[in-house]
């Protein structure tokens, strides 16, 4: 009979060790947003804007009043927003029936990108497009070291609860919002 070598062994132990390292680290860490966001104000209403979706059409944030709006600025470029999305897909159909909607504000990117994009991603929730230069709007939701991705959970009455620089996993995107979902 063969004995197994033991190199083998040290290897196989090596390599099991991180898969279940890297499967505990995906579902238990909870990432923490960039320093040096500004903590929400009680009552702090979110910025009205209007912007063009995918197809030109224009949009309001005011068309979701009432509902708990997570709104997510990100470009097609950004390696840590495409991960991201991921997880907002999931979310949006595990709680669009909760009052939950997400929006997409791409920056710094042209309209056929974003498109493309939304199409191979199967992106299931509002892509609008914000052209303006220096995260102008972005800025107005707080975002004020210039980060992306830049996630703003704005509440049932308008008012912006959580603000987050950097990547989410599920976990985190969903402590931003879960919390508001009674209010």
């Amino acid at each position: 009979m063969k004995s197994i070598n033991p190199q083998f062994l040290i290897w196989a132990f090596i390599i099991i060790t991180g898969v279940v390292g890297y499967q505990y680290y995906q579902h238990n860490y909870t990432p923490v947003s960039l320093p040096g966001l500004p903590e929400p104000k009680p009552n702090e209403r979110r910025p009205d804007f209007t912007l063009p979706n995918i197809t030109g059409q224009m949009h309001s944030n005011a068309e979701w009043d009432g509902k708990v709006v997570v709104v997510n600025f990100w470009a097609t470029w950004c390696q840590s927003c495409r991960k991201e999305i991921q997880v907002f897909i999931k979310l949006q159909d595990e709680y669009a029936e909760q009052g939950v909607q997400f929006i997409g504000i791409a920056v710094r990117d042209d309209t056929e990108s974003v498109k493309r994009f939304a199409k191979d991603m199967g992106i299931n929730y509002p892509l609008l497009i914000d052209k303006q230069k220096n995260f102008i709007l972005s800025k107005t939701f707080g975002n004020t070291i210039g980060a992306l991705p830049f996630t703003v959970v704005v509440d049932r009455k308008g008012n912006i609860v959580s603000r987050f620089a950097g990547e989410m996993n599920e976990r985190a995107a969903k402590k931003t919002f879960v919390p508001f979902l009674g209010t």
